[in-house]
This record gives structure tokens, C-alpha cells and sequence, in this order.
């Protein structure tokens, strides 16, 4: 008698490009500013800003993601030193950035109203498609690169 032949996984096209957006947006984090021009900026870990290509546009965009966000409000202490209240949001399942956008803007107000309003100088994020989670130290160089308290 012979032992039935084991079958080999089906090639899926959906899981094979979340593999490969995973690898390629490995170290990619998309941020923003308040203040700025308004737009999202594309960036390494160093908070260098990087080209946006089409096709990067669409890994990030078109492709579910597990993603984290940093988000931050920015202020100036009494004696004029800068810093932030921030918090950090992670998702367990893969979604598309379209389908964030309300619950993430409704956390971030929350996290503006909390801020003392008499110190308050902006707020901002930065998001991991990958789910990489960002130090405390880490965030705020970046932010400081952005201009956050310019």
C-alpha cells in the first residue's frame, strides 16, 4: 500500500505580494506634519526623505498592510524646551491605509484634545506599513528632522 501523495501549497498571488511589499517596505515609514505643505512624505528610519515612485506609491497604497503608527502632538514647555505627548496604534491584521483613516484620525483628535492647548504647537504621525514599532527617542528625531516644531 502506498502512502497518498502529499500535495504542495497552491501558488496565491495575494500572499506572494504581501510577501514581497513586506520585504521591499521593510524600511519605509510614511509621515506627516502639521504645518508643512500638508502632504504625506515618504521616509527611512532616519527620517530622510525618500523618492516616491509609482510603484512604491502602489506597494503602499494598494496592498494590505500590518500596519503601526506613531502618532504625536507636538508643544513647547514653559521654559522653552520641545516635547511630546504621543501614542502608538498596531494593527494584528492586514488592512488597506483607505480603511484606517477615520478610526486613526478619531484616536489622534483624542490624543490633541488631551494636549495642554496653551503649549500645543502641532501634531503629526508616522506609520510602518510593516508593523515596525518606533522608540520613544526614535520618533522624536525623526519628528525633529520633519520640522515638527519649527
Amino acid at each position: 500500500m502506498t502512502k497518498p501523495k502529499k500535495r504542495n501549497k497552491k501558488y496565491n498571488k495575494y500572499k506572494n505580494a504581501e510577501i514581497c511589499t513586506d520585504y521591499a517596505l521593510k524600511n519605509v515609514f510614511v509621515a506627516f506634519v502639521t504645518g508643512q505643505d500638508d502632504s504625506c512624505l515618504v521616509i527611512n528610519r532616519k527620517g530622510e526623505l525618500l523618492h516616491t515612485s509609482y510603484k512604491l506609491y502602489r506597494a503602499i497604497a494598494e496592498v494590505k498592510h500590518k500596519w503601526s503608527v506613531y502618532m504625536s502632538v507636538f508643544g513647547f514647555e514653559p521654559c522653552g524646551n520641545p516635547y511630546n505627548k504621543s501614542s502608538e496604534v498596531s494593527t494584528k491584521v492586514r488592512y488597506y491605509q483607505r480603511d484606517l483613516v477615520d478610526v486613526l484620525n478619531k484616536e489622534h483628535q483624542k490624543l490633541v484634545k488631551n494636549f495642554n492647548q496653551e503649549q500645543k504647537h502641532g501634531a503629526g504621525w508616522i506609520a510602518s506599513p510593516v508593523g515596525v514599532m518606533l522608540e520613544e527617542k526614535e520618533a522624536f528625531n525623526i519628528f525633529e528632522k520633519l520640522g515638527a516644531w519649527s
